[in-house]
């Protein structure tokens, strides 16, 4: 098996590797398992990400880190999206405490596609979600699903050559085991 360093820079907004980083970070020798970063193996790795879906910050965190992955590692074949739902007691327990989430994905402003489609080797993008989770209406899953397929198909001339003409799925999990 064959694995790869990815992520050992510091990125900018757009997923380019910042020329003069300002974080410190340095990266470790070729012989050594890197400090930052991570190695990957593209047939059977996947990357987990937690995005908190009531704040649109969180949101605008995953396009970064979708345009980093576009550039940095386009032949990930998986990426797992994990849902949380966290607000602050006095937002929860407000009267308006639905209105934060719950139209979260109304609008396709979630889905990356700009990013997705340099991602010439995604096969499946997963969205796990806690099984107890009772937050989330029920529509919400159909809504979701519905604005990936919609978004994708709008794009389907520029789909790259190795999707062979069928979009990366998406499916709803609710253990890491599932994904």
């Amino acid at each position: 098996m064959l694995y790869k360093r990815v992520l050992e820079e510091e990125y900018d907004i757009r997923g380019k590797t910042v020329l003069n980083p300002v974080s410190g970070i340095e990266k470790s020798p070729t012989s050594m398992p890197p400090r930052t970063g991570l190695a990957i193996n593209y047939s059977i790795d996947a990357i987990i990400m937690p995005v908190n879906i009531p704040t649109r910050s969180a949101i605008l965190e995953l396009h970064h880190f979708s345009a980093v992955a576009a550039q940095q590692i386009p032949h990930l074949r998986k990426f797992i999206v994990h849902l949380r739902i966290f607000m602050p007691p006095y937002k929860f327990w407000s009267s308006r405490r639905f209105q934060y989430w719950r139209k979260w994905g109304e609008t396709s402003w979630w889905v990356p596609i700009r990013y997705l489609l340099r991602m010439r080797a995604l096969e499946e993008v997963v969205l796990l979600r806690n099984g107890e989770e009772k937050l989330l209406p029920s529509e919400w899953k159909s809504r979701v699903i519905a604005q990936w397929t919609e978004e994708l198909l709008k794009v389907k001339d520029a789909w790259p050559v190795e999707w062979e003409g069928k979009m990366p799925s998406l499916r709803f999990v609710t253990s890491v085991a599932e994904a």
